[in-house]
């Protein structure tokens, strides 16, 4: 028993020396293969002199090739049996890092110990920041003479270019609308103006960085674009607008579902005067797209309403009626003459559809539709044509009013005699409220512009 024990200690010893062994062999080939690779793969090695591998020939080199690089002049270069320290200080761990791996090519060299230390005062890491920016200042002045001309070439292109667009003939020859005239003119002085900063660019040398803002223009227009492609849609929209017009100022249309007189087209709306007096603002790109109904575009315009008749009486007279009462009136057109169609049978009366035609030049259709219903009704009343409906009896007590109440009421109102025509003169509220919105407002309306 112990025998074995000892036999086993033995070959515990033994193991143990291999391990220590492999560990040292280890240590040596991680030290020899830290050696910095050619592009090749192989390690580059700089030769000394003719007696490369001495210690002597190792720091002589060394220390030339470290007084040649920035940061590493200050470090001390100690060399012995091929095994090399470096010591001192350098501003940054890069440095360090670079000097070891320099000593490393080193022929010759075995191991290199680095024990560089990084700089911590602050005065000796500032310096290098200092002089810097003072070489970035010279350099600046230096190029003062380039800006300053490079500026002036920039100005007079600027200048050139408000003198040419100041030339209100000119762009009108290209453009009566004004709102495509106004798109020539910035145009031509966004050319006036590119043109120049290529031209100063060149003379400063900078054209590299023009190429570069260029491209990052076009990347931040690009995300621009998306961002505000409303807004670049109802642009669009005011130019086909203004070039090619659904309507001019003053006309009555309906536009998606809205209904007014136009008072103008800006650059970025249309702009209605509703029969109410309401101001309403219609996005262009919606005008461009929305169905749009122009009442002013045919001056001739059919009115049309509902009489309901009594089922027991002579249809074809009521008929008749109405056609001959429309045509009696002022400003009910002859051609096409007036109409009168049976249109349904009700629960309590024959619904008549009664239409005519007026010229909105010489009358007023709302006013027109009005006189239009009141004398067929005194027509019906004249020719004993009934119109039932529904009624309902209420059964309501008087007030009684005192006497001295009844002497102080109002006096009865003076009423037109019957059968008396009623004013359907055109109306010229709306106009004139759409005709002050127009002063003194930008308006691509133009009666020059192509009508669609």
């Amino acid at each position: 028993m112990m025998t074995t024990h000892r036999g086993g200690t033995v070959v515990n010893r033994i193991l143990a020396l291999c391990l220590l062994a492999f560990a040292a062999g280890l240590m040596l080939c991680t030290g020899a293969g830290a050696q910095d690779e050619g592009a090749d793969g192989t390690t580059s090695v700089i030769a000394t002199e003719a007696d490369a591998g001495s210690d002597a020939a190792i720091t002589r080199r060394l220390e030339a090739i470290l007084a040649e690089i920035d940061g590493l002049q200050e470090v001390d270069v100690t060399v012995a049996d091929g095994v090399v320290r470096l010591t001192g200080v350098v501003l940054n761990p890069e440095l360090a890092d670079s000097a070891a791996a320099i000593a490393r090519r080193i022929e010759g060299v075995v191991v290199v110990e680095n024990r560089i230390e990084g700089e911590t005062a602050i005065v000796p890491r500032l310096q290098p920041v200092v002089d810097r920016l003072t070489g970035r200042l010279g350099e600046f002045v230096r190029f003062l003479p380039l800006l300053a001309l490079g500026l002036l070439v920039l100005a007079l292109f600027w200048i050139a270019g408000g003198i040419v667009v100041r030339q209100e003939r000119l762009f009108e020859r290209l453009s009566p609308n004004p709102f495509i005239a106004d798109m020539w003119r910035q145009a031509v002085f966004l050319g006036f103006v590119l043109a120049g900063g290529l031209i100063a660019a060149d003379v400063m040398g900078a054209t590299a960085l023009i190429g570069s803002l260029l491209g990052a223009a076009g990347l931040v227009g690009l995300a621009i674009g998306f961002a505000v492609r409303d807004t670049i849609e109802n642009y669009i929209a005011t130019i086909l607008l203004s070039l090619r017009q659904p309507f001019a100022a003053m006309d009555m249309v309906a536009i998606d579902g809205t209904e007014g007189t136009v008072a103008r087209l800006s650059s970025r709306a249309t702009i209605l005067i509703t029969a109410e007096g309401n101001h309403v603002r219609i996005p262009n790109a919606t005008v461009f797209k929305a169905v749009i109904v122009n009442y002013t575009r045919n001056p001739e315009r059919r009115l049309e309403f509902k009489v309901g008749v009594d089922p027991d009486g002579d249809l074809t007279r009521a008929i008749l009626t109405a056609q001959q009462a429309l045509a009696a009136m002022d400003g009910i057109l002859t051609d096409p003459p007036p109409l009168a169609t049976i249109e349904q049978l009700g629960d309590f009366a024959v619904i008549l559809s009664v239409s005519a035609w007026v010229d909105q030049g010489s009358s007023d259709f709302v006013k027109a539709r009005s006189e239009a219903i009141r004398r067929v009704k005194e027509a019906y009343d004249g020719a004993g044509i009934a119109m039932p409906f529904p009624t309902y009896n209420v059964l309501r007590a008087e007030p009684t009013q005192a006497p001295e109440q009844r002497a102080h009421a109002g006096s009865t109102p003076v009423l037109p005699a019957a059968g008396e025509a009623l004013d359907t003169s055109p109306d010229y509220v709306v106009e004139e409220k759409a005709a002050e919105e127009r002063k003194g407002a930008d308006n691509l309306l133009s009666e020059s512009a192509a009508q669609e």
